[in-house]
């Protein structure tokens, strides 16, 4: 966790606010301080060029999956910081939950995306790539094939999620999305 921690800092992730300036959080709340998680992919410019990435395939949402997997898999074999993350996150699952219960890893648009599929993967577990609408495709844990999804019969899903500060994207949108598909059980893991 140390490590994490120190590459909030190497990867300008973290940002303070100025006095009497606070941060305005999505959830409507304020804070102190704003981090942005996608900059640990190794840092400001590779986190954004992916975002930027993720929003040209936004279009073809079937083989998007497969496209920001394959991203993510090349960053995590060249990039030191985005795989000791990756690994600790694993590491972190392997030790705190039953992966043999876990049917499918989630992520919502976009940002979980950086975290989920590549903790799917690993995992060797079918992921779910949600979407801002609340629709969703599913990919077989190698990204080689991908299709919507509106009913996982119960299955349990383990959602991978970017937050660290109140982030209500999950609340409001990705554990309901989660449940809709089926009465599923959602377990939560923050990202890094």
């Amino acid at each position: 966790m140390s490590n994490i921690m120190s590459y909030l800092f190497e990867t300008n992730a973290i940002r303070f606010c100025e006095e009497n300036k606070p941060f305005w959080y999505t959830s409507g709340q304020i804070g102190p301080y704003f981090i942005n998680t996608h900059f640990v992919f190794g840092s400001e410019a590779e986190g954004v060029a992916l975002l930027g990435f993720i929003d040209e395939c936004l279009n073809d949402r079937v083989s998007l999956p497969g496209n920001v997997f394959r991203r993510c898999l090349e960053q995590y074999n060249s990039n030191s910081i985005y795989n000791d993350v990756i690994n600790c996150m694993k590491q972190y699952i392997e030790e705190n939950v039953d992966v043999s219960e876990i049917d499918y890893v989630s992520g919502g648009e976009r940002r979980d995306w950086f975290f989920s599929n590549m903790i799917a993967f690993l995992l060797n577990k079918p992921h779910i790539s949600i979407f801002k609408d609340l629709s969703a495709v599913v990919s077989d844990s190698n990204f080689e094939h991908s299709e919507p999804v509106s009913d996982l019969n119960g299955k349990k899903v383990l959602h991978v999620a970017d937050l660290i500060t109140v982030a209500s994207s999950y609340l409001r949108a990705w554990i309901p999305a989660v449940k809709n598909l089926g009465r599923t059980d959602a377990l939560v893991l923050c990202g890094c």
